[in-house]
């Protein structure tokens, strides 16, 4: 239900705020939910532990009914960005095997 779905994804935040990324797929899952307050916890969530494959849902909310989740979402991306190319660096050169 839609109270259930509130809960599961307050208690995402808070293993979030512990640096538990376990909630992270909760958040993936009710990143489209009708309530609004849903939504923003979801892309509070994603932007703080998400990586490059949710670049593209994310930025399906950038025209969001709700301007706060616009102005969340358009801060999101840009560290979903950053976050992506720092793992690019990060990683070593993938090379072929023979």
């Amino acid at each position: 239900s839609d109270r259930d779905a509130g809960v599961r994804v307050q208690a995402a935040h808070a293993l979030m705020k512990l640096g538990n990324k376990s909630g992270l797929t909760v958040a993936r899952k009710h990143l489209f939910h009708t309530e609004s307050s849903v939504r923003r916890t979801c892309v509070e969530i994603i932007s703080e532990i998400g990586d490059a494959s949710d670049y593209v849902p994310m930025k399906k909310l950038e025209n969001d009914p709700d301007s706060s989740i616009k102005t969340m979402v358009a801060d999101a991306l840009e560290k979903l960005t950053k976050r992506a190319e720092k793992d690019k660096k990060s990683k070593p050169p993938q090379t072929k095997a023979h």
